[in-house]
């Protein structure tokens, strides 16, 4: 996969990486579908992500189940309005979630404004807060988990 964008990969120093590191991307570059896409398609089994929590927790996805959670979430944000170039807030914690979101952001041409769990709902005046408050329940709803 790193030969898609990288016309190098092995360097014989730090000086000779500095000198000749080259990333070659796409005009039209899109993490969803020449990564993630790209890998579900040359080994759908590939672990893409293991997660877990302090709880105990745990959850591991490969590229074919990222693609599909993602693209399932981007048909659910555009029925919502979501279009290229807009820019989402999403308060997600440290949650698994994050990254399909992300993904499926990145499919649309969103924009992703990811917050802590620091910005707390009382600090927005004039926003839809319940809305934003509800994000990981309707995250939870179009992923049907």
């Amino acid at each position: 996969m790193l030969e898609r964008f990288l016309p190098r990969t092995e360097f014989d120093s730090y000086e000779d990486f500095k000198k000749n590191y080259r990333l070659c991307c796409p005009a039209d570059f899109n993490f969803a579908t020449h990564v993630v896409d790209a890998w579900a398609e040359l080994e759908p089994d590939k672990r893409a992500l293991e997660w877990c929590d302090d709880y105990g927790h745990s959850l591991t996805l490969t590229f074919r189940e990222v693609s599909t959670l993602s693209r399932r979430a981007a048909q659910w944000l555009l029925a919502r309005g979501v279009k290229k170039g807009d820019r989402v807030m999403c308060l997600l914690k440290r949650r698994w979630e994050y990254w399909i979101t992300a993904v499926a952001l990145h499919r649309i041409g969103a924009v992703a404004v990811f917050n802590t769990d620091n910005l707390l709902i009382s600090k927005f005046v004039g926003v839809a807060a319940a809305g934003l408050y509800s994000n990981y329940m309707m995250i939870r709803g179009f992923l049907n988990i």
